[in-house]
């Protein structure tokens, strides 16, 4: 894309935009980021022109953005059309009449309808091409005053050339112009909406604003919805747990074993500057989480079974942590090298595959090693809690209990 848009520049007879098509077909035309610049005001196009341009110009010196252009424009050639009110009044020419006369000849007018054959037609008016091309063509228009006669249009018009937008586009009821924003290599989505915003917020006067739209509007819409559906990844494999065990304090030691995990994935992101934490990289968390408190259950299992059989909680931890270290460390190690194509990905759709891949493998690598160490240490502690918050509570209602009670 840089290299197409230098080439581009060269040629001065055009204005050329380079950009990648959306993530999602379908949804908008382009990536990168998509809003709508808004005049609340309502001001003339000149004025929203010169806004626009400044604002596209502060976001081009923010180092997040490769570039920002938008397809609105003010300069193309046009003719303002100023109508003489009091002459028309004093020649008894009404102005919609004026009006009329000039959508049906420059532009089309719709007449009525009629039916032929079962089908209806639309009849609408127009003068031929050839005869509203210029200006001077104002002159075999004609109108018809209160008393019946017909007086040129010219006499009521003037002709100014003037330049203006070939399109006015509404949004919301407003004048708009559609933004499109290209971020630079490894800035992610999320970063270059808050700057976006930021500069907004800096440099638009008041009266303008902005919406966001396409791809954009939907990331904004469901931007905090990541941070929910982590904490109900939790909530559930906790809640499962407990139903499972029976317990409310046993469960969190396995959930604290997901930990490790969790903290392996953000290393990669914190130090390899090519990652983000994107959605690829979220999923990959939540996917780490399950699989994390899947080993630590195929240890805590074995180990809640042996302390009922009458071992003591250290017994039970290192007993459970020798039978189940083999397949603990299959699992892990085959869903490392399974992983490994993913970090080693290239070509076509590579940086999502990576994104997702390498927060993986770092999460697994050391959960697999650090993690597996202490899952049986986690048991012992918060089993250790479990068994005195019981003795506790029997001692208490042994204590209440009434007298010659059995």
């Amino acid at each position: 894309m840089s290299s197409l848009d230098k080439s581009l520049a060269t040629f001065p007879e055009a204005t050329s935009f380079i950009f990648p098509l959306p993530a999602i077909q379908g949804v908008g035309s382009s990536g990168g980021l998509s809003a709508q610049l808004l005049d609340y005001k309502s001001e003339s196009i000149e004025d929203f022109n010169a806004v626009k341009t400044a604002f596209l110009t502060a976001l081009m010196k923010e180092p997040e953005f490769q570039s920002a252009f938008s397809s609105f424009s003010a300069n193309a050639p046009q003719y303002h059309l100023t109508i003489d009110r009091d002459r028309a009044e004093a020649l008894k020419v009404d102005v919609s009449d004026i009006f009329t006369s000039l959508q049906a000849s420059f532009g089309s007018l719709y007449v009525n309808n009629f039916v032929k054959d079962g089908r209806v037609y639309w009849v609408v008016m127009s003068a031929d091409a050839q005869f509203r091309q210029t200006t001077s063509q104002l002159k075999g228009i004609y109108v018809k005053n209160a008393d019946g006669q017909a007086l040129p249009l010219r006499t009521f018009l003037s002709a100014d050339p003037t330049l203006g937008a070939q399109t006015i586009y509404r949004y919301n009821l407003f004048t708009s112009a559609a933004i499109s924003a290209q971020l630079n290599a490894g800035v992610s989505s999320g970063t270059a909406i808050q700057k976006f915003a930021e500069v907004a917020t800096a440099s638009l006067p008041k009266g303008y604003g902005y919406d966001w739209t396409d791809e954009t509007l939907q990331e904004v819409e469901a931007g905090g919805l990541v941070t929910y559906i982590l904490r109900l990844a939790v909530a559930f494999a906790y809640l499962f747990m407990v139903a499972q065990y029976e317990s409310w304090l046993l469960p969190l030691s396995v959930m604290a074993s997901t930990i490790f995990a969790l903290f392996g994935a953000l290393l990669p992101l914190a130090f390899i500057s090519s990652l983000n934490n994107d959605i690829y990289a979220q999923i990959g968390m939540v996917l780490l989480i399950g699989l994390a408190a899947k080993k630590a259950i195929m240890v805590v299992e074995f180990a809640k079974a042996f302390h009922e059989e009458g071992h003591s909680v250290q017994e039970a931890a290192i007993m459970a942590a020798k039978l189940r270290f083999r397949p603990v460390t299959m699992t892990g190690l085959c869903f490392i090298l399974g992983v490994l194509p993913l970090v080693l990905a290239s070509g076509a759709g590579a940086a999502g595959r990576i994104s997702i891949g390498v927060p993986v493998f770092a999460g697994m690598i050391l959960d697999s090693t650090l993690g597996l160490l202490m899952i049986p240490v986690l048991y012992a502690a918060f089993q250790s809690v479990s068994d005195r918050i019981r003795r506790f509570r029997k001692k208490d209602a042994i204590h209440k209990a009434p007298a010659g009670s059995a």
